[in-house]
């Protein structure tokens, strides 16, 4: 059987989506999962500048109870959720109530820092458009930042992959590149969180003594890592929070905070082509691997260099051919255009 893989960057993904329009008789195309059979997370097609979407209702239960041994690392609807907002394809509900408070928090006489918790920076809201965070600086304190890189390097062992293997009924195969590559909780902490920490401008802030000793009181010694810094700094800080959880403990130690609110379903009905490309890039990470038509999207495998490659298979050796001709085009147009002079030279 012929190879049909090839190695892209997440910036690639429009060529891609390009060449599945190209390949597909029929407008919409289907976005799934091919672990489990028929397992349809939602269609797409091209419309105007950006993508036209349809979620139905998708059960993410039955994935969970068809593999209990190993419910862990398969997705959820929560999962599914967050890659919709990471991607800028959804929003909090009451991010509209946030943006109204900004003229407020900036009329204050002390400078007025926002600082996320570990949840917001899953969800990639600050670098959103739809945040006037972007070019802030941001205090993060040592427990987030401890939490998501504690989580970022967690691997699967070959028993652990083949018993995996022995469970899936459909496409077992599909999984055998993740023999020493991450679990689901790293490639999320890898993919969602540091991507967005790294797409922020970062303060970094002093820790306090001791460790949570346990989940728990994470909150906790967040909220006096930031207090430290208000009393160093002569600033205030609102805490950005989108967990219920932690409203006890900002209102206990007196912190502000702003609690976004999580949408409970996934309505989304249409989105930028940059924020498609990258909800297929959050849902190959997340997932593992996902079928965007008829083509594969593996997130982990044993030649990856960069955490923004991925692998795609495209169904038939003329497909193949035809997208690694269209690549190496627009590589090689890249690599001409990253020479030219960017201002007017004089002769």
């Amino acid at each position: 059987m012929p190879d049909l893989d090839v190695e892209i960057t997440a910036a690639e993904l429009q060529l891609l989506l390009n060449s599945i329009s190209a390949d597909n008789d029929k407008l919409w195309f289907d976005i799934s999962f091919p672990l489990f059979n028929g397992f349809k997370l939602f269609q797409a097609k091209p419309e105007g500048l950006g993508y036209a979407v349809e979620v139905g209702n998708v059960d993410f239960n039955s994935i969970g109870t068809q593999i209990p041994q190993h419910a862990d690392e398969f997705p959820t609807y929560q999962d599914f959720k967050e890659c919709f907002l990471a991607s800028g394809c959804m929003q909090y509900d009451n991010v509209a109530d946030f943006l109204g408070r900004h003229k407020n928090y900036k009329d204050r006489n002390r400078r007025v820092f926002f600082s996320p918790d570990t949840n917001v920076l899953y969800h990639g809201f600050l670098s959103s458009r739809a945040s006037f965070l972007a070019k802030e600086r941001i205090p993060i304190a040592p427990t987030v930042h401890n939490e998501i890189q504690g989580a970022m390097n967690h691997k699967y062992d070959k028993a652990t992959v083949d018993d995996i293997k022995a469970r899936i009924r459909f496409n077992s195969e599909l999984i055998k590149g993740w023999v020493n590559n991450r679990i689901k909780r790293s490639r999320k902490a890898a993919y969602l969180a540091m991507r967005e920490k790294n797409r922020l401008i970062t303060l970094k802030l002093a820790g306090i003594e001791g460790r949570p000793p346990s989940y728990a009181q994470k909150d906790l010694y967040i909220l006096k890592e930031l207090q430290q810094f208000m009393d160093e700094s002569r600033s205030d800080v609102i805490y950005l929070t989108a967990d219920r959880a932690a409203q006890d403990f900002c209102e206990m130690e007196n912190v502000e905070y702003f609690l976004f609110k999580i949408p409970a379903r996934v309505d989304v009905r249409s989105c930028t082509a940059a924020a498609f490309c990258e909800l297929l890039f959050d849902l190959t990470a997340v997932f593992g691997v996902i079928r965007v038509h008829r083509t594969l999207l593996f997130c982990e495998f044993p030649s990856k260099t960069g955490l923004d490659q991925l692998k795609v298979r495209l169904a038939t050796e003329k497909l193949h051919t035809q997208f690694a001709k269209d690549l190496k085009i627009c590589r090689r147009l890249m690599e001409f255009k990253s020479r030219m002079p960017t201002k007017e030279v004089d002769f």
